[in-house]
């Protein structure tokens, strides 16, 4: 089933109509994916039967093993804004009814009453999304606190900087990061610790053990087997550097592309 953070990642769809199926989220059973061509996220769906939904013993009308379907960012964000917050997990989920040739329909209820969403499906082909994810055992793995992230990126912006270049050494070190600013041309260096220095708190040279068992990841999500057959992911051959100076344009992320996901 999914939540209200399945459906919110719609924010982050492309706007622009021409890239008509990035404009919304990629629903599948186990997870759901937005991109607009720059940043891609995918969200596991709820580890909850859709027979704990209360939909009073017609559960047999909700699926589990539903074929993919394209949500357009409005109506995500509409049912996202249905649910409400619950004791309950399956209160604070809605399920999928269907999605077929005729549209999608989702549900959603506070056990007084029940919403039900409809959806003409977008028609067209959704990127090829687990092409362009990166896979295998990664050479460094550094954890960041998100606030000090923003803290950094906000900072960056504030001096009127519109790219940086991120230098990674290893697991344990700091990152460095370089940029140049806009107007002035002035460089910039910032440094950002990883957790362990944040957790020390004034002392930076101090260490803490990682914990035995890591945290649970959603890397059996992000993998599952799509109900389409996917073409063959595509090469992406030369990305765009990324360097100190201000780029002219922006080059967006270009994503191959899936068997067209239609109704």
């Amino acid at each position: 089933m999914l939540n209200k953070h399945n459906l919110t990642i719609a924010k982050l769809a492309s706007a622009e109509d021409a890239r008509y199926t990035t404009s919304g989220i990629l629903v599948e059973p186990k997870q759901t994916i937005v991109t607009d061509g720059h940043l891609l996220f995918a969200i596991s769906t709820m580890n909850i039967p859709v027979t704990d939904f209360p939909l009073g013993g017609r559960q047999d009308a909700l699926s589990e093993d539903f074929k993919p379907f394209i949500l357009p960012k409005r109506t995500a964000i509409e049912i996202a804004g249905s649910i409400k917050k619950s004791s309950i997990p399956a209160l604070e989920c809605v399920a999928v009814a269907r999605s077929d040739e005729n549209g999608a329909e989702i549900i959603a209820t506070d056990l007084e009453t029940e919403q039900a969403f409809r959806t003409r499906l977008h028609h067209g082909q959704y990127p090829n999304w687990r092409a362009v994810m990166p896979k295998g055992e990664a050479k460094v793995e550094i954890c960041f606190g998100i606030k000090i992230l923003e803290s950094a990126l906000a900072t960056l912006k504030a001096l009127d900087v519109h790219s940086a270049t991120f230098r990674f050494y290893d697991g344990d070190s700091a990152i460095r990061i370089d940029a140049t600013v806009k107007g002035t041309k002035q460089a910039v260096t910032a440094v950002v610790m990883p957790m362990r220095g944040i957790q020390a708190a004034t002392d930076w040279t101090a260490t803490v053990e990682k914990p035995a068992t890591p945290p649970a990841t959603t890397d059996d999500a992000v993998t599952a087997p799509v109900a389409t057959e996917e073409v063959p992911p595509a090469e992406i051959t030369d990305p765009a550097p990324i360097t100190t100076e201000d780029p002219t344009t922006e080059v967006p992320v270009e994503l191959p592309t899936e068997e067209t996901v239609a109704a």
